[in-house]
């Protein structure tokens, strides 16, 4: 990538000779233009891809008592990432590229993860509510102070808006398929 910088700082310093010579046919060289693009998309792909490991890693790692008012965070990240992604899309050369679609799929994931979160962060979920998420989810969600968001990252999908699960039919949780498909419109 440096040695790309240095001809491309040769081809416009060429080019400015050319122009204070009066040269008509200036040459460019476009394909150093176009590899230096290449690169750099590249390189910005598999940059994303480790940011967004670590960042989903970093979020893991937060107990559920702690993670209070990340969902706006979350989710902000998670439409940056996905325009990343979608700007780098745009390159012909990546179309086929494997990382373009391993990273769609982490980010397409994590979406899936995000109404749950914010649901979490609903502060009128009440004693009622909790006993109804922790029978459905297994866990003993409240009384484990260690709770961290990677047990309901890993967790198997929960249809928290199934009103056969749900004994108390007025728990107000987010509906996962709109939030969902606001994220996707979004980004």
């Amino acid at each position: 990538l440096d040695d790309a910088h240095v001809i491309k700082s040769d081809d416009a310093r060429y080019e400015k000779y050319q122009d204070t010579f009066g040269n008509e046919n200036i040459m460019r060289c476009q394909a150093i233009v176009d590899v230096e693009r290449e690169v750099s998309d590249k390189l910005k792909l598999w940059t994303n891809l480790r940011d967004w490991r670590a960042k989903t890693e970093a979020w893991k790692k937060l107990k559920l008592r702690e993670s209070k008012g990340v969902y706006k965070e979350m989710s902000s990240q998670t439409k940056a990432f996905s325009t990343a992604l979608n700007m780098i899309q745009r390159n012909p050369e990546l179309k086929e590229n494997p990382v373009v679609p391993t990273l769609r799929a982490l980010i397409e994931e994590f979406q899936l993860v995000l109404p749950v979160i914010r649901a979490f962060e609903n502060e009128s979920l009440q004693a009622e509510h909790w006993k109804e998420i922790e029978t459905l989810t297994g866990e003993r969600i409240q009384e484990d102070p260690e709770f961290c968001l990677s047990r309901i990252m890993e967790a198997p999908e929960i249809d928290f808006m199934n009103d056969e699960n749900m004994e108390t039919p007025r728990v107000n949780f987010v509906d996962v398929r709109d939030e969902i498909d606001a994220i996707s419109n979004e980004a």
